[in-house]
């Protein structure tokens, strides 16, 4: 077995660590009611009603009128 430094270790732990980040931020994110791995199975709901995300203006808009959008045409 070839010997290796501590950096190499770190790194190695690294990416293996962002490597299991990246996969389990996509299942979270996914839309799909089955997952599959050779580990691990999963039957989740994946209803939008718990994930609605509402958002508050920062600024006060009157919503009577759509907003006026400037144009510069060239001739």
């Amino acid at each position: 077995m070839q010997s290796f430094t501590i950096e190499q270790l770190g790194l190695f732990i690294t990416l293996m660590g962002g490597t299991a980040s990246a996969i389990i931020v996509a299942c979270f994110k996914s839309r799909c009611s089955k997952i599959k791995t050779p580990c691990i199975s999963c039957d989740r709901d994946t209803s939008p009603t718990g994930n609605k995300k509402t958002t508050t203006p920062l600024v006060e808009t009157d919503d009577t009128q759509p907003p006026t959008v400037e144009t510069n045409d060239l001739p």
